[in-house]
């Protein structure tokens, strides 16, 4: 017999550097390139199967303008994982992670979190984040993984959430 299990899953980052877009080519293999602000927070799911265990991600986008961080604590409670994004192509969006990273982990500070490059078809040598800063965030915030991806050409959409899968099972965190 096959355990589900249900996954609260938060996506956080500035606002267009492309968490909406990422979740429905995610959820629905559509690339949306003109998709609207986030109000608030919008809702996804979807099931993921490793070996004999099914989860259930309940993908929680969280708004990125500043106007919506006020309402974003009620939002983050519960979560299991979070997805933490920035843009290849925008720098100023990976300096804001240092914002981003303990809003998520406000309810819980050892909260797992995957560190998103979204845009890896934008990315230009000449504005580009450094791997070394990459590394050096990920380090200071103890983030699991990182994953460059692009919504547009469809690189690495599953491989953030099979991560997930893979590190509540391994982890034996599946009992949640």
């Amino acid at each position: 017999m096959q355990k589900n299990v249900i996954l609260k899953v938060i996506v956080g980052g500035d606002g267009g550097v492309g968490k909406s877009t990422y979740l429905q080519r995610y959820c629905s293999d559509v690339f949306l390139g003109d998709t609207k602000l986030t109000v608030g927070v919008d809702f996804l799911t979807k099931i993921v199967t490793y070996k004999e265990m099914s989860f259930t991600f309940a993908l929680w986008d969280l708004g990125g303008q500043d106007q919506f961080r006020f309402i974003l604590k009620s939002y983050i409670r519960g979560a299991h994982v979070g997805l933490v994004f920035f843009a290849l192509d925008r720098v100023q969006s990976f300096i804001n992670l240092r914002e981003w990273i303990p809003l998520l982990r406000d309810e819980n500070v050892d909260l797992p979190l995957i560190l998103i490059g979204t845009k890896a078809d934008l990315e230009d040598e000449g504005n580009r984040v450094p791997d070394n800063d990459i590394q050096d965030l990920m380090a200071e915030h103890d983030i699991i993984d990182y994953i460059r991806t692009s919504s547009k050409t469809g690189e690495n959409i599953t491989l953030p959430m099979d991560r997930i899968a893979v590190y509540f099972y391994e982890n034996n965190l599946v009992g949640i």
